[in-house]
């Protein structure tokens, strides 16, 4: 199974256990991919939103944060192993 695969199949896993963060997911990936700056060529889908956690704005998107963070546990765990 491809890396991608897997990553994926892992998120379905977390979000099969806690199905109230996949609106959070949805909102999580909009807010990354709006913080985009044409002049800048700067932001965008990148993640760097998990750096803004501690703005009011953004407090919802916490669990989701966590929720990839326990992904990427996941998936290093796997390779280790292989």
């Amino acid at each position: 199974m491809s890396a991608i695969n897997k990553v994926k199949q892992n998120c379905r896993n977390v979000l099969a256990t806690k199905p109230e963060l996949l609106p959070v997911f949805f909102l999580l990936g909009v807010k990354d991919a709006l913080s985009y700056d044409a002049n800048t060529n700067d932001g965008g889908l990148n993640g760097s939103i998990a750096f803004e956690l501690n703005e009011s704005y953004n407090a919802d998107l916490k669990d989701a944060v966590d929720a990839l963070r326990e992904v990427r546990t996941i998936q290093r765990e796997q390779m280790v192993r292989h």
